[in-house]
């Protein structure tokens, strides 16, 4: 993702960004004969995750789904605060490309 500054003269671009891709990515842009190879890079089926064939450690080791609880506005302090045997809400951010640009708009990006 690449944005410019406008008046500022130089662009910003985020090449650190992660999104949890939607399920049907599999099947509405992977043909079929690839799907099991591809997935084998990197996939994610609910909370299991696979990286380089093998499955990935658990990521969610507490209620707080650390990839995609954060928005724009919260802080370190923020995230503390939360409760980790609680549900949160996942920011639509996460895997939501106008939501994510909506992020970075907020984020002056």
């Amino acid at each position: 993702m690449t944005t410019s500054l406008g008046d500022r003269g130089f662009s910003v671009v985020d090449v650190d960004s992660h999104v949890w891709e939607p399920e049907v990515i599999w099947s509405d842009y992977v043909a079929e004969t690839d799907r099991d190879v591809a997935r084998q890079a990197f996939s994610r089926r609910g909370d299991e995750i696979t990286v380089g064939g093998e499955p990935a450690k658990p990521l969610f080791r507490s209620k707080i789904n650390r990839y995609a609880v954060w928005r724009p506005g919260m802080t370190v302090d923020d995230i503390g605060a939360l409760d980790p045997d609680a549900e949160h809400a996942e920011n639509p951010g996460a895997w939501d490309a106008a939501a994510r640009l909506a992020d970075f708009d907020a984020l002056g990006i």
